[in-house]
């Protein structure tokens, strides 16, 4: 390789009616969530998977024991 990191997939979905209701930081949950489940048979088993963001609330969520926000804590 040439020492940069490359996107291997991309992949997309429509929102449902209630997502369309979804807060930003909400929809950024589901993406990360949903991609996780479509993609588990290629990150199963991996060590050092590493998510990155730029979306801040999502950074600060990392930090949080327990988000007030019941759906992004589910």
């Amino acid at each position: 390789m040439d020492g940069h990191e490359h996107p291997m997939l991309f992949i997309s979905r429509t929102l449902s009616p209630a997502e369309k209701n979804y807060s930003a930081t909400e929809l950024e949950c589901l993406g990360i969530y949903w991609s996780f489940s479509k993609l588990a048979h290629y990150i199963d088993g991996c060590e050092g998977l590493t998510v990155v963001t730029d979306h801040y609330a999502l950074q600060w969520l990392w930090n949080v024991k327990q988000a007030t926000n019941s759906r992004i804590h589910r």
